[in-house]
């Protein structure tokens, strides 16, 4: 997920690529597990509820106006 800030135009862009990255994993959860080598680290149930406290988090972030948000310079 964080490789792929660099393409991004901006923070909106980059939570929006994050959610449809969730997504897509809560689809095929197993296979990512297998992908990643986490299939004997978490079940699917396990990786679907963080996955699901996870969104929760980026709606969070996502629901703050530009304005009231803070930016370090890089």
């Amino acid at each position: 997920m964080g490789a792929s800030c660099s393409e991004c135009k901006d923070e909106d862009e980059y939570l929006k690529n994050v959610m449809e990255l969730i997504e897509e994993i809560q689809e095929d959860t197993s296979e990512y597990l297998e992908e990643w080598g986490l299939d004997e680290q978490f079940s699917v149930a396990q990786y679907r509820k963080n996955l699901k406290g996870l969104m929760t988090e980026v709606k969070k972030v996502m629901e703050i106006p530009k304005e009231k948000k803070t930016f370090e310079e890089w």
